[in-house]
């Protein structure tokens, strides 16, 4: 969502801040994240990645924060999980996909599919934020 050549508003810059942290404290992302819709709820896990990265290059004690995707039968790409990996190996998971999705037991392809149709029916298409 944010190249790093893009200018992008104060307001986003504080909340990826804002969420970087949480995620480097393995705090749960998954309320935030999944107000949005899919396409935007991947960008913005994508910035607090790198930001992350940046974050533990400063400072190498702060735990690496991974994302999985997966792609639909569409081809659109969807956020799956995203990952604290801290000292030790320990893993802690700080996103599920909406609702009680990952808990279907269903195909991966029928879980995309929810989520994607999940996006359809938020209120306001997301939060304001993301509307440039």
């Amino acid at each position: 969502m944010s190249p790093e050549n893009q200018e992008v508003s104060p307001e986003y810059q504080s909340l990826i801040r804002q969420l970087t942290n949480a995620a480097e404290k393995g705090a749960p992302l998954s309320d935030e994240l999944n107000a949005m819709p899919f396409p935007q709820r991947l960008a913005v896990a994508v910035d607090i990645a790198n930001l992350a990265a940046r974050d533990k290059t400063a400072d190498g004690g702060l735990p690496n924060i991974v994302l999985s995707t997966a792609v639909d039968n569409t081809g659109q790409t969807h956020l799956t999980d995203i990952a604290c990996l801290g000292a030790n190996n320990s893993r802690r998971d700080i996103y599920n996909l909406p609702g009680r999705i990952d808990q279907q037991n269903v195909t991966e392809q029928v879980k995309l599919g929810l989520d994607r149709y999940h996006s359809m029916f938020l209120a306001n298409g997301g939060r304001e934020i993301f509307r440039r």
